[in-house]
């Protein structure tokens, strides 16, 4: 996908496969990236990837997506100070 407007869709769809998902979380805008993280169909595997996404936002939405497991989310919120998970 050359668009970076379709693929942020296609993030953001709640419909979109756990392989595509998985794709895109490698993709070069953030703004794409942060559309996985907040997926609820993303799977464990990648949210764990996006923890250490160099942008605050995605990381964020990784610690508040509801298939991250606690330890990412522990992990998350010593690194970077999150109050509220």
């Amino acid at each position: 996908m050359n668009n970076y407007f379709v693929r942020r869709r296609v993030a953001l769809n709640p419909k979109t496969l756990p392989e595509i998902l998985e794709g895109l979380a490698d993709d070069e805008h953030d703004a794409v990236r942060y559309e996985v993280a907040w997926n609820p169909h993303t799977l464990p595997e990648t949210l764990e990837s996006l923890a250490n996404d160099d942008d605050w936002y995605v990381r964020c939405a990784v610690a508040q997506n509801p298939n991250t497991p606690q330890y990412i989310r522990t992990y998350l919120r010593l690194k970077d100070d999150f109050k509220l998970l």
